[in-house]
């Protein structure tokens, strides 16, 4: 073979034979096909240095090196890796060992015991190449002889729960198709404890009837069984007690007999099994059932109208449970004394005894640890004394009464209203209101009175709510009691008035309104917004609105208007006038003219005059004034006259000023005029006519005016001029005087003077 120069080593493929066993022998070459030389050989196994103990013998040439395996076991396995060398380059190439072994036990199983119920893990593992594979088979029937695969996850025998049926001959088998493969048979003892599948039950027997108690233990033999009641051992001496044992395929049946039962067997009887692999007891509540005890300590723990609170002490239920408690009670309304209490509890069939079950009741602890229940017993009446006593009630029998107790039931408002109420007129402001006593059973206590109660009916015509007004309550004492005045009342107003009783508890429900008119009084205020307006100098138009409706007192009938004029002169009485009308405004004529009147209204009803509203003044309008009075004429000197009057008996106004007419006498045509001026009482009242010719007669007369006119002239006066002096010597100092004293210094010396024919 000719070498390259200057090439790495190339090492030719190499690998192990197949199906190597265990004993057998081997060997393997790692030869270079090229390189340059020298070439360097050498040898791994699993990337380490090849161990001394596997005994292999390596053999080099210059172009290969041979690996030798005399004896081969399961520690030859593995990866070898040749490595060749040179100047150029270190190359290498692996190949795997795989020895075939037959299995070998690396935890053999073993024959195990477990108890009933408890869990057991049996593991079974082998060594070996291929890795062999592991199966549980059990053996069917008490023999080793057929087995059935059984399903386990890992190589574990795994029970979780030991029985019965898991007890017998199980087979664990490791095989990898090398050899024979390993086989072992192993047994499982299930060891049963002595138990009861049921750990207590519940007995029950009428008592003096026989009763039989059944202990039936399992477990694996030998089983004892013992008896205790209450944690006490059993006289068996007693002639009542005897027991009974009878082996059976799975453990031992044992009977406790009681031939005639009694109270004091009931409780807790224990049946305890034991075996060397345990001990165990169940228990057997045994109640021997006869009728409840009679409720002790029976007492009234709350006491209402209609309902009352019983509390008792819990009594022995005869080991039966308390079904139901029965409440029987009668009334004792004619009670007199402890004698008659003592006939009373002992009659209780007559037609008054009322039943009541109890199905359920209130359990709690009393201050002595006692347990002790309690329950409503409702359908009692109010105010009522009542006999009262109870028993218990099981599925047995009921117990025996408990002594009667008395008790009374509390009072409450009465439930039915007087009847037959009747309203009658009293006075202006009254209403007299009559009843009869509402029946006794409805008293519900004993009456103490009756509240009376008016209203206004809204449908008044003169119905204005206002609070705390239209409603008038009076409070009358005594049962007897059937009579009543409201009083205060509006007049001529229909009312509402009810009923009711009233007892310590309180007010019962009011009776059905019954209705009543109050008498027609006169009216209580007087019409409102009177108002006045002057319509001429002798009329006024006079208007107003009626009273408030709830003051109208009655049926209007119609209004007087009350005016008087306002004056101050003695001769002009002021006497009050009277007009009547029905409706709200009138009309006043016939008045003096330019007066200021006082006006009143009110309003009448069929029983009299109500209040009349308060004065309003109002004044008619001016007119033309009366003629001036008492005109008198009288020569001043030969060329003058003084003519006087007096203010017109009716001015009908402010005299503003006077007009004064002169003429010759005699002569025919339009007459000569001087206006007065006056101040704001009228005066002056004369006029001094000058420049006239002497000895001549003339006439006069005087006219008043005021704001709306000139009025009336008076009577023509005559006189002559005269040159004789008749006055004093001064006589127009007087007459200029325009004073009232002046004037009457005149015309008294007026008369003195002669007039002219």
């Amino acid at each position: 073979m000719q070498l390259n120069v200057n090439s790495p080593p190339v090492i030719e493929p190499f690998k192990f034979p197949k199906n190597l066993q265990e004993g057998g022998r081997a060997q393997i070459t790692c030869a270079v096909s090229s390189g340059d030389m020298p070439i360097y050989f050498s040898w791994k196994k699993d990337d380490m240095a090849i161990p001394t103990s596997l005994q292999i013998t390596e053999k080099k040439e210059e172009f290969y090196s041979l690996l030798v395996f005399k004896d081969i076991s399961a520690k030859h396995s593995g990866k070898y890796t040749c490595y060749a060398s040179n100047a150029a380059a270190k190359v290498n190439f692996t190949a795997e060992l795989q020895v075939r072994v037959a299995p070998r036990w690396s935890y053999e199983p073993m024959d195990t015991a477990v108890m009933l119920g408890n869990a057991i893990s049996i593991n079974c593992e082998a060594e070996g190449y291929p890795i062999p594979a592991i199966t549980w088979y059990k053996g069917q029937g008490k023999s080793s002889k057929e087995f059935k695969t059984l399903n386990m996850r890992n190589h574990s025998l795994v029970l979780n729960l030991a029985t019965d049926i898991d007890e017998g001959y199980y087979k664990c088998e490791a095989t990898n198709n090398i050899g024979a493969g390993l086989k072992k048979i192993i047994r499982i003892n299930v060891n049963e404890p002595a138990r009861f599948e049921q750990p207590s039950r519940n007995v029950s027997s009428r008592r003096n009837d026989p009763v039989t108690l059944n202990c039936q233990a399992k477990g694996d033999e030998p089983i004892t069984i013992a008896w205790t009641h209450n944690n006490g051992r059993i006289d068996l001496n007693n002639f009542r007690f005897s027991i009974a044992e009878m082996k059976t395929e799975k453990g031992v049946d044992s009977q406790l007999t009681i031939a005639r039962s009694d109270r004091h067997d009931s409780g807790v009887y224990k049946c305890i099994a034991e075996n060397p692999y345990g001990r165990e007891e169940q228990i057997i509540f045994l109640a021997v059932q006869e009728r409840p005890d009679t409720p002790s300590n029976l007492e009234v723990f709350e006491v209402g109208s209609r309902t009352v609170k019983l509390s008792w002490r819990r009594p022995f239920d005869g080991n039966s449970p308390v079904l139901s408690y029965l409440v029987q009670y009668q009334p004792l309304k004619y009670l007199q004394s402890h004698a008659a209490l003592g006939i009373v509890g002992g009659d209780w069939s007559g037609p008054n005894i009322i039943n009541v079950s109890l199905p359920s009741t209130s359990i709690s602890k009393s201050y002595d640890s006692d347990l002790r229940e309690s329950a409503i017993v409702s359908g009692l009446t109010p105010a009522t004394t009542f006999l009262i006593r109870m028993q218990a009630i099981n599925e047995i029998e009921r117990s025996p009464f408990t002594d009667p107790i008395v008790l009374k039931t509390q009072e409450e408002a009465p439930t039915e209203a007087p009847s037959n109420v009747q309203v009658q007129t009293g006075g202006e402001s009254d209403l007299i209101v009559t009843w009869q006593i509402p029946p006794r059973e409805s008293w519900n206590g004993e009456l103490i009175g009756y509240t009376v109660n008016c209203s206004e009916e809204k449908q008044n015509l003169n119905y204005i709510s206002v609070v705390n007004n239209s409603l008038k309550s009076v409070i009358v004492s005594g049962w007897a009691t059937t009579k009543a005045t409201l009083r205060g009342l509006r007049k001529y107003t229909r009312y509402a008035v009810t009923v009711r009783a009233l007892n310590s508890f309180g007010s019962g429900p009011w009776s059905a309104a019954i209705f009543g008119t109050t008498a027609e009084g006169v009216p209580e205020a007087p019409p409102q917004h009177v108002n006045c307006t002057a319509l001429s100098s002798q009329s006024l138009k006079i208007s107003w609105l009626e009273p408030p409706l709830q003051f109208h007192g009655g049926i209007i009938q119609g209004y007087k208007i009350l005016y008087r004029p306002i004056v101050n002169q003695i001769d002009f009485p002021a006497k009050m006038e009277v007009k009547r009308t029905s409706n709200l405004e009138t009309y006043l004529h016939t008045l003096h003219k330019a007066t200021n009147y006082s006006l009143r209204v009110l309003a009448y009803t069929a029983t009299g005059d109500g209040m009349a509203s308060q004065p309003l003044y109002c004044q008619t309008e001016d007119d033309v004034p009366d003629a001036p009075a008492s005109i008198k004429a009288a020569a001043l000197t030969a060329d003058s006259i003084l003519i006087s009057w007096l203010p017109p008996k009716n001015r009908n106004g402010i005299i503003s000023h006077y007009t004064v007419y002169s003429r010759e006498a005699g002569r025919k045509g339009q007459a000569k005029s001087h206006m007065v001026r006056v101040d704001e009482n009228g005066y002056p009242v004369t006029y001094e006519a000058r420049g006239l010719a002497e000895n001549q007669m003339y006439e006069f007369w005087v006219s008043a005016s005021t704001s709306v006119g000139e009025g009336e002239p008076t009577s023509v006066v005559a006189q002559a001029t005269n040159t004789r002096d008749m006055l004093l010597s001064d006589p127009r100092g007087i007459l200029r005087a325009d004073s009232k004293s002046g004037l009457r210094f005149f015309l008294s010396r007026l008369v003195f003077f002669r007039q002219p024919d």
